[in-house]
């Protein structure tokens, strides 16, 4: 008997399905090809069986588009975690992390893996439960998860990179999709958004309008967009600030130099050549009044026109400078909130995919095996 998603034996043993890439782009944009699903396997104790294969064709152009968002998405979260967690150490089932607060200082926060993280056919798999019952051996390391895991009497290596599904918000260590939604599980599980033809494939357009989709997706955007708009908001008041004071800087140390230099050459050597001339012969204290007057004078001079020249064309500068730096933030702030927002569907979609994944295998494990036994 064959399946549109994998292929199933006749045998009594039915292990859980093997995850197959998921193609989230193609799909979410309402392509009529279907995403991937997971391929549910079996072993056969001496009968044979019949399998049927499903291909799924995505052009090139969509590929590279879907890696290179991805692969950008990832990157620049991945590297926000590391720089906001100063060390990772496990202990048990419970991951301990030291993470930055709004404040400067760093703050003790933990989580337990073991409530989000499980064993699919000897690997590790984001959106399960209690991966420790099914490893010998577990560690930390720096941001990656590696266990021995057992699956049919062999041990098979697997890793799992947690700065994906993990982040660090104000001290604090957490998921970046959370909130389970059964209903969203539900409408992934159930056939309801399923086209009857001859091989069942996914309609994408049933799911985009059911409401616990949208809620779903609704949650993640709100919070994605709080997390952007808290840090991109530090940077950009920090941009700002050095950006006037470089500029107040330079403008004032290049404006006092050509004002003061010219003053003083000009008006303070030639006036006080004259004063000096005129007033030696009536009497010393004639030439340091002079002397007085003529350096009030050429203080004061500098002050206008350094008020003049400097405030004046400072203003203009600062408000150019200060433009462009909003304008670069803005455009920032957009493509990150993008990003993130993109990257966080994947993780949820991949978790509701691993559990219809399980739920549609053992189903027609036990529809086989129902048949199988009519037909004894």
């Amino acid at each position: 008997m064959s399946s549109s998603n994998g292929s199933i034996s006749n045998g009594t043993t039915t292990p859980p399905p093997t995850l197959v890439a998921t193609h989230l782009v193609s799909s979410l944009n309402g392509a009529s090809t279907p995403p991937p699903s997971y391929l549910a396997v079996t072993k056969q104790n001496g009968t044979a069986s019949n399998t049927s294969k499903v291909s799924t064709k995505t052009s090139h152009s969509s590929t590279t588009s879907e890696v290179s968002i991805k692969s950008s998405s990832e990157y620049r979260s991945s590297s926000f975690f590391k720089q906001t967690v100063s060390s990772l150490h496990l202990d048990g089932d419970i991951l301990h992390a030291q993470c930055l607060k709004s404040d400067g200082t760093y703050g003790s926060s933990k989580l337990n893996l073991s409530e989000c993280i499980g064993v699919v056919c000897g690997k590790l798999v984001w959106g399960r439960r209690d991966f420790r019952s099914h490893c010998k051996s577990v560690k930390l390391e720096k941001f990656t998860l590696i266990a021995e895991c057992v699956y049919e009497g062999e041990t098979i290596k697997s890793t799992l990179d947690l700065t994906r599904y993990l982040q660090s918000y104000d001290g604090t260590l957490g998921l970046k999709v959370a909130k389970p939604s059964p209903e969203l599980s539900s409408l992934f599980s159930e056939s309801r958004w399923m086209k009857f033809k001859i091989v069942t494939e996914p309609d994408a357009s049933v799911v985009i309008q059911n409401a616990a989709f949208k809620d779903a997706f609704s949650s993640i955007a709100q919070t994605t967009s709080k997390h952007i708009v808290t840090a991109m908001t530090e940077d950009l008041v920090q941009s700002v600030t050095n950006t006037i004071r470089l500029s107040l800087r330079e403008k004032v140390k290049v404006e006092m130099t050509r004002v003061i230099s010219e003053t003083m050459k000009r008006q303070v050597r030639d006036t006080l050549s004259v004063k000096i001339e005129e007033a030696f012969a009536a009497a010393k204290k004639s030439v340091l009044v002079s002397c007085s007057t003529v350096i009030d004078e050429a203080v004061n001079k500098v002050t206008v026109e350094c008020t003049k020249s400097i405030i004046e064309p400072i203003g203009d500068d600062v408000v150019s400078q200060c433009s462009v730096a909003i304008a670069k933030a803005v455009t920032s702030v957009t493509e990150t909130t993008v990003e993130h927002f993109q990257e966080r569907v994947e993780i949820l979609l991949e978790r509701e995919m691993v559990s219809a994944s399980l739920h549609r295998a053992n189903t027609e494990a036990s529809f086989l095996k129902m048949l199988q036994h009519v037909v004894v």
